[in-house]
């Protein structure tokens, strides 16, 4: 028999499986980078070695070939301990594989599918069995320059960012010695040509032409306190201190960070109007608060909102209304650490895709009068 122990640490978990051979205790070392579910294969492999030999037959077949496709720095800790082990090359498409195994367990899901588009592309590129060792920057390159061909710069450079990302962990598990994907420039990450300021006075419009009071909260969190799309469905009553005017947001994309995906946003006067009139309408029963339009996307609804209103649309919904928020509060000259703290990013990031230069800057700087 074998055993799992887990041991808890400051970045996450890591495991060892724990047997007896020749009589004596021995342990297979787990990096943290390895899941439970890798925890769980080592130890089913360790019993049918453990008894093969012991009955003194052949290894079966899925333990033959999960060494033949193991990471070289868990066959070593295997060969260490007096396994036999032997290890075939593999190809781009089995290291992704393996890659992928890993992702089910610790990315969000719309990362995973994002990233099996980005590899089913590179996948079209090589229709041939190129094994990871083989694969240079300069095919990375080729590839890179087709993608140009069909699509925006900022989805050619969120999909090298992702190959890289893949390279990196073929590196840390063993199955390259260097990263093909590293050399080959990202180019452009976000494209600013659609950023859009919505005017805060066009607020009072668009709460008028709202069809309910969870619509009017719902603005009010995305235009007046910053927060993203679907994180107004995760507050609850508990979540709104009208008393002290702060709101506790909760958010998944997050939560693997220092604060564990909780970040405190200051309500002004317009949204706790909205926040108030909310609570009192919540039923006895619901503790969500929007307990209304719990649907996955508000695309739709909110653009029948902006043709009620009689304003135009603008791309990047929701993100727009985000970062019109985050401008708001620069131009108030709160600090930027500050205001990504409210936010729930980086200042690098708000930098990157959130900051604007606004009219009223020049306004501010032209009509200014100046001592002499």
């Amino acid at each position: 028999m074998a055993y799992i122990e887990e041991r808890r640490l400051v970045n996450g978990v890591s495991y060892s499986v724990r047997f007896y051979k020749q009589g004596k205790t021995k342990k297979i070392f787990l990096d943290s980078c390895y899941t439970r579910r890798d925890a769980e294969n080592v130890k089913d492999v360790v019993e049918r070695f453990l008894d093969a030999e012991r009955k003194q037959e052949p290894l079966d077949r899925r333990t033959r070939i999960f060494f033949e496709t193991a990471p070289p720095d868990l066959l070593k800790r295997f060969s260490a301990l007096g396994f036999e082990v032997a290890r075939t090359q593999l190809t781009v498409a089995e290291v992704w594989d393996e890659f992928r195994r890993y992702e089910q367990a610790t990315v969000k899901e719309s990362t995973f599918v994002h990233r099996e588009v980005v590899f089913n592309r590179f996948r079209a590129f090589f229709p041939e069995e190129v094994r990871f060792d083989d694969l240079k920057p300069i095919r990375v390159q080729e590839f890179r320059d087709e993608l140009v061909k069909h699509y925006a710069p900022t989805t050619v450079a969120k999909s090298i960012v992702d190959l890289r990302t893949f390279g990196a962990w073929a590196i840390k598990r063993g199955y390259a010695t260097s990263n093909p994907f590293k050399e080959v420039p990202t180019g452009k990450t976000g494209n600013r040509s659609r950023d859009f300021q919505v005017p805060a006075e066009w607020a009072s419009r668009i709460l008028e032409a709202c069809p309910s009071q969870c619509w009017r909260t719902l603005f009010c969190l995305w235009r007046f306190a910053g927060l993203r799309q679907q994180e107004p469905m995760l507050l609850t009553r508990d979540s709104v201190d009208l008393q002290e005017r702060r709101l506790r947001v909760y958010a998944t994309k997050t939560e693997r960070y220092e604060k564990g995906g909780f970040r405190t946003v200051p309500i002004v006067p317009i949204l706790a109007r909205e926040l108030d009139s909310q609570l009192r309408l919540i039923p006895e029963k619901e503790n969500f608060l929007i307990f209304e339009n719990r649907r996955k996307a508000f695309d739709r609804g909110f653009q029948y909102i902006l043709l009620q209103a009689g304003l135009p649309r603008w791309e990047k919904t929701f993100q727009n209304l985000r970062s019109s928020c985050e401008n708001d509060w620069i131009a108030e000259g709160i600090p930027s650490h500050v205001v990504a703290d409210w936010l729930g990013h980086s200042v690098k990031t708000q930098e990157a895709y959130y900051l604007r230069v606004l009219p009223e800057y020049f306004d501010r700087v032209i009509n200014k009068e100046t001592a002499l």
